[in-house]
């Protein structure tokens, strides 16, 4: 994909960009691919793309508001950042409800499992 100069500042803002930027092929194949599967196969592609475009800072660069309004809800790692937005837009897409908290939730848990286990 290409540079995108638009920042998205929530998931709401990334679902209309996300939209606008993939091809009506590609929304619906990741649309009618079941939810698990359709985020695993963005991660590296889709994925990267977001987390280096959307998250990530550059040289000199403050915070990004994408950064900052996951980090403001606890998630902390741009991986979960981005498994966030793909699972949440995959239920968007299919009318379902994002369940945030719950998203939020599990990556918090599993960080913290981490920290025990250290």
């Amino acid at each position: 994909m290409k540079k995108y100069n638009i920042i998205p500042k929530n998931l709401e803002e990334c679902f209309i960009e996300l939209k606008k930027i993939l091809p009506e092929g590609a929304l619906e194949k990741f649309k009618n691919t079941k939810e698990d599967e359709a985020v695993v196969n963005a991660h590296f592609g889709l994925g990267i793309w977001i987390r280096n475009e959307w998250i990530r800072n550059r040289p000199g660069e403050s915070q990004r508001p994408l950064k900052k309004y996951f980090s403001d809800i606890g998630i902390y790692h741009p991986d979960d950042m981005s498994s966030i937005i793909l699972r949440s837009f995959h239920r968007y897409l299919n009318s379902k409800d994002i369940k945030l908290e719950q998203q939020v939730n599990y990556y918090q848990e599993y960080w913290e499992k981490v920290k025990e286990e250290r």
